[in-house]
């Protein structure tokens, strides 16, 4: 089965500061590019309290959606790492019950179906004594490690969702 990866936001946070750590766009990007991940850009949505990160981790596509963010996209207070991966045809009942059965094995990440595809997503918020830091981009490159394990996703099948 081939799978094409496009990875889109995940929230990330790490416990251990005295009170919560609000984030830019650019502090996600730079702590990205600090534990290893390639092929950063920013892209700002169409709404003004957020913004997305692309990039590359592991061979793998991603996107983080950093949320709730205050004006001019600062003092974010969530991060959504997520990635798709396309299935080449729709959904099926088995994709469902593979899907559930990862959510039923693994603590962290939330796989999921979409109508051509299925994905996972880790999401952390920053609101109560949480930071975004190396600890929430290793669990995400575990997440997603597990994931491509899981469903026999190769890493050299990953492309970002156009």
């Amino acid at each position: 089965m081939k799978f094409v990866a496009a990875m889109a936001g995940a929230a990330i946070a790490i416990a251990g500061a005295a009170s919560a750590v609000p984030v830019t766009p650019q502090e996600v990007r730079d702590v990205l590019s600090a534990n290893g991940a390639t092929e950063l850009n920013i892209i700002p949505t169409e709404n003004s309290t957020s913004s997305q990160v692309s990039g590359k981790i592991d061979g793998v596509n991603f996107v983080a959606d950093v949320r709730v963010c205050g004006d001019d996209r600062k003092d974010c207070k969530a991060v959504l790492l997520f990635a798709n991966f396309s299935l080449d045809r729709d959904a099926l009942p088995e994709d469902y019950v593979h899907m559930n059965d990862y959510n039923d094995r693994r603590t962290w990440g939330r796989a999921y179906v979409l109508p051509d595809q299925i994905g996972v997503d880790y999401a952390v918020d920053l609101y109560d004594e949480n930071a975004f830091g190396r600890n929430e981009v290793e669990t995400w490159q575990v997440i997603l490690s597990s994931f491509r394990e899981h469903n026999s996703v190769p890493e050299d099948k990953s492309k970002a969702k156009e």
